[in-house]
This record gives C-alpha cells, structure tokens and sequence, in this order.
C-alpha cells in the first residue's frame, strides 16, 4: 500500500501540472491576441495607405479598444455609393545603381571571396561578377572552366544560424522539372554520368603489375569530390542563368518609349507565367520518373493542370505559395522554336519565402498570422489584408474564411498581368471596385474587385478579354476567381488562335524581338551532301551535332552513307544507356505523385 503522504505528493505534482498547462495556455491566447491586435491596426493604416505615417504610432482608441476578435462573421464591403478614385503609383522605372545596399558591400565580397576558397576552384568553376546583394545573401554569376555554361550562386553572407537558402533550396527541388520556374543546377549530375570508362589500365609490355593512372582522370575525380561538397553546402544554391534579365526591366523600356504591349505578347507572357504557377500549385509533379532532384538535373517539361486534382479552398493537398511574386522576380530566358518562338521564355525566381501549404501548416495558428506580413507590403494580395481576419479566432482554416487566409494557387496568380497592361506599379492602397465583368463562356457576374481601373477606358486599346480576365483574377473572393482549367483553356485559344500566323502574329513576333532583343534564327535547312539532302532519320541533336563536326573529313557518297550509320548506331547505344539507366523513354514523362495527391487517384501521364 502507498503511503498517504506519497499518495498526496502524487496529487500535488499532478495539480502542478495542470496549472502549468493552463497557464501556458493563457499566455498562448494572450499572445495570440495581442498579435492579432498588432495586425488589425498595422492593416488599418495600411489599407488607408499610412504604412510610415506618424499616426500609424499612436492607433485610434476605437481599435485599442475593440474586441479581438470580433464577434460574428466578416459582413462584407458596405454598398459602393459612387466610383472609387484609382491612385496610380509611379511607373517601373530600370534601376541603374550599384547591385546592393553600400553597407552590406564588402561582407558581400568577402562572402564570394570566401566561397572562391572553399571549393569553387577546385570544382572548375570561375567567378564573373557579383549580380547583386542584400542583407541576407549574395548572388554571384560563375561559369564552368572551358565553357560548360554559366549560372548563379546564391550564398549566404556569413556562417550563421538560419537557413534561408537552405529553405530556397528545398523549395527549388519541389519544383524540379518545371519549365517555367527557375530550376536548381546539379553541378556533380548523376543523370549525365555515362558508364565509367577505365580510369586505370595495366601495362603490360614491361611486366609489371603497376596501374597506369590517368592524370587527366584524378583530376576529374576531384572535381567530382568538389563538385559534390558544393552540392551538399546548405549555404550555397546554384541555380540557372538567365542572361535577358528581369521582367521589371523590359516594362520600364516599354514605358519609357510611350508605346504598350501588343496583345499577342501579353498572351504570350500570360502563358509563362500561368504554366509557372501550375509548376509550383503541383510539387514534385513535374519531376521525370526515376529521377532524384538532389543528385540530377531534371528535364524540364511544360507545365499543364490537366489530370491534376482540382485545388479547393483550405483543402488538404500540398500546394506552394510564392508569397512574392512580382515583376522583379520574373526573369526572361531563350527563345526557342517551339512555344516561345515568338516571345523568350519567363520563369518564376527567387524562392525565397515560398512555402508549401499542407494540413500541418493550416492547423498552426502562430506560423499562418504571422504569414500575414510575408511578402512586400506593396504586393499583398486580399488573403494578407482581408478585413475578415479580424472576425478570426484561431486559424482561417477552422474559421473556414473565404478570403483571409486562404491562400493557395491563385494567390501566386493575382494581379501578376496588373504591372504589365498598366506600366505601373500596383495601386497602393488597393481600391476595390464592385462590378459587373465577363468571363471567358460569356457569362456576366457582379463581382468585388481590385482589378476595377483596367476596365476603364485608358487602356480599352488593350484586348477586353484579357483584361476582364485579369480583373477575375484580382477579384476579392478567391472562390470566384476562374478556375485553373478555365485559365488553361482560355489562354491557349488565345494565344494559338487558329493555328495560322496572322499578320498580326507578325508584327507581334516582330515587336517582342526589339523588345527582348532579336528572335531566334528560322530553322537551318537540310544540309545537303553531294546534292542530296540528309535524310529525315538524321536529323536531330546529337547526330546532326557530329555530323557538324566530322562532316568536312568525307570524301565521297560511300563515307557518308558509313558515317552516318555508325553516328546512328553511336545514338542509338546512348539513348539505350540513358534508358538503362533512368528507367525511363527518351521523352520525359510527367510524375504523379498519387500517395500524396489522394488516395486511388489515377492520372495518366502526359508524353
């Protein structure tokens, strides 16, 4: 029998506890509060454009003393009485100083200098320039030793404690295999490694048993070693190089020549960047079977939504959200001869704050207020600033809010064209606008929306349609925004027409060129030998590449016609390897991930 004594210690601990519990509890919800006090007020000034003003200081005693939250739900926007006054902010304008703030510099440069020492040139890599820097990190270009490319190196300014590009990172390998957002360089590649020829051979003429090693092959080898360090360094992110450079930059020179976007080409980058929020609405979906991301550079594939799970308000399924999103963080590529043979390819960068939205992210009521504030307070979308949030008690999810906190796909999607129809800046404060606009079947609905002044008649000589489609897009309620699909649809008839080039696909294709800086070359012809053509077996990358090389070394018909069949047979022997080892066909298929999607979901996989 327990003694009564240790029966009543028991107790105490017991009660102890319990008051332990509840007084953390008390001090959560008071944290909780206060936070959401903090916010309400912040969002007060911010709605009223009063972001550093004086009086953003010293709140109004009606929101001190207001209950948080407020009881009931959100009743919506009073009745508009009369058109709102639209307050356009200044223009994009190209930034022509230097690539970072003065004080930062030189930590900046010792970073680079740092990092020139750890590894960099010993992994064949060159520095080139320091892009630019912040209070955070450095971004560097660096190219490949005898000109195996050029890319980007981010990397953090110090050895400390956070992991923002570590965190970028993983973010980079969710999204691998998407076209249209800035894709992670492996530099030690596992996917371009072909079987390992000899690195040693025994001579056998002076009898003896040593190997003959290679030099050229050791230093491979420790170029492999090094090359793999930096791919483990959580503190360095290489990713692709860009050399067009940023979106915010051709907006500018376009204002700046008085004249607007064609509509071609604004359908044109409308596509860009809506594949790029598809690429990023499915992680790990674009990723090619048998591939790993942290080992391999995936080939990259355009994104598209058909066969995916439709993405719902505050469901369950896994979803990133960019958080930051703008024309400065929207980088132009190449052109090339297929969808972005009239206007270069755009991808989405810098991951920075991206986030994945899952069930564990929802349910965590400090992490999702917090999130209120993520991203640049001039681009804040209606989930940071909704008034809803302060009839909030917990978490939206709970709450089931149909604006606040609802973040998911469309948040990466709105007011993304806003900058480009405009020339401008997006409004700040944002004005909403109750009106009637017309979707994409013809249908009409009255609709709350921040995308009111492109309706108006400054910009009627930009198409109705994709104007009333951004102003969807840019409405308050996420719900009633156009579904993915629809967007998808819309914007292919848009941009393919049909199928025949007008002259105004002309003009177009023309007009991007000046823009972008020249289109790409019209397709070489079939390079003839003897006056007779390459048949349409030989066509393609790798053949016609050695047959560019070797090509002047022929003599007659009879070299060509054993040259080429032992380039086919080379081909052939490599396409064999690179499916033994991949596991997969030539073309790139698309991965669904249907463990993590819904379970006995089946999608075919898109060729």
């Amino acid at each position: 029998m327990p003694r009564r004594d240790d029966l009543h210690s028991t107790r105490t601990r017991r009660d102890d506890l319990r008051r332990a519990r509840r007084a953390d509890l008390r001090a959560r919800h008071n944290d909780l509060r206060v936070r959401q006090r903090d916010l309400a007020i912040y969002f007060h000034h911010w709605r009223l454009g009063a972001r550093a003003h004086p009086s953003a200081a010293y709140p109004p005693l009606a929101l001190i003393n207001a209950p948080i939250p407020k009881p009931g739900r959100w009743p919506g926007f009073p009745p508009q009485q009369s058109p709102p006054e639209h307050r356009l902010r200044r223009p994009h304008n190209r930034v022509w100083d230097a690539a970072g703030p003065v004080q930062t510099e030189a930590a900046a440069r010792e970073a680079v200098a740092r990092r020139v020492r750890e590894g960099l040139v010993e992994a064949g890599l060159r520095f080139v320039k320091v892009l630019g820097w912040g209070g955070l990190g450095v971004v560097a270009l660096l190219e490949r030793e005898g000109g195996g490319g050029r890319m980007v190196c981010k990397m953090d300014l110090k050895d400390r404690g956070d992991k923002g590009v570590q965190e970028e990172g993983l973010m980079h390998l969710r999204t691998a295999g998407a076209k249209h957002v800035v894709q992670r360089v492996v530099l030690n590649d596992r996917r371009a490694m072909r079987p390992a020829s000899r690195a040693s051979q025994v001579d056998e003429d002076d009898g003896d048993d040593y190997e003959m090693v290679d030099s050229d092959e050791v230093m491979q080898d420790m170029e492999m070693s090094a090359t793999e360090k930096l791919d483990l360094d959580p503190q360095a992110l290489f990713i692709e190089y860009l050399p067009r450079g940023r979106l915010d930059d051709y907006i500018a020179k376009v204002g700046e020549a008085n004249t607007r976007f064609p509509d071609k080409v604004l359908w044109r980058i409308f596509e860009c960047l809506f594949r790029g929020v598809v690429g990023m609405a499915y992680p790990d979906a674009f990723q090619t079977i048998g591939c790993n991301p942290r080992t391999e550079n995936i080939p990259q594939v355009s994104e598209t939504c058909a066969g995916f799970p439709i993405l719902t308000s505050h469901c369950s399924r896994e979803t990133m959200v960019h958080f930051d999103i703008d024309p400065l963080n929207v980088l132009v590529g190449e052109y090339d001869q297929g969808e972005h043979s009239d206007v270069p390819l755009l991808k989405i960068a810098d991951l920075g704050i991206a986030r994945i939205f899952n069930d564990e992210l929802r349910m965590d009521v400090d992490r999702l207020w917090a999130m209120r504030r993520c991203g640049k307070s001039d681009i804040l979308t209606p989930e940071h600033f909704s008034q809803e949030w302060d009839h909030i008690e917990d978490t939206p999810w709970e709450a089931q809010a149909a604006t606040a906190g609802n973040f998911s796909w469309w948040t990466n999607l709105y007011q993304i064209m806003w900058s480009l129809i405009t020339l401008h800046h997006p409004e700040y404060p944002p004005v909403v606008e109750q009106l009637q606009l017309t979707h994409p079947d013809g249908s009409v609905t009255t609709e709350w929306t921040y995308g009111g002044y492109l309706l108006s008649p400054r910009f009627a000589a930009t198409s109705s349609a994709l104007r009333n489609l951004v102003a969807l897009c840019l409405v308050d309620n996420p719900n009633r925004r156009p579904a993915m699909s629809t967007l998808e649809e819309t914007i292919e008839r848009h941009v393919r027409g049909d199928g025949f080039e007008s002259d105004q696909d002309r003009a177009a294709k023309e007009w991007a060129g000046q823009l972008f800086g020249g289109a790409p070359p019209p397709p070489e012809p079939v390079r003839e030998f003897g006056g007779e053509g390459v048949d349409e077996g030989m066509r393609g990358g790798g053949v016609e590449e050695m047959w560019d090389q070797e090509r002047g070394q022929l003599k007659g018909p009879e070299d060509e016609v054993a040259y080429r069949a032992r380039m086919q047979a080379q081909e052939d022997e490599r396409i064999r390897e690179v499916n033994r080892i991949v596991g997969i066909r030539r073309a790139p298929r698309i991965k669904i991930l249907v463990d993590r999607w819904a379970p006995g979901f089946v999608a075919d996989l898109l060729i």
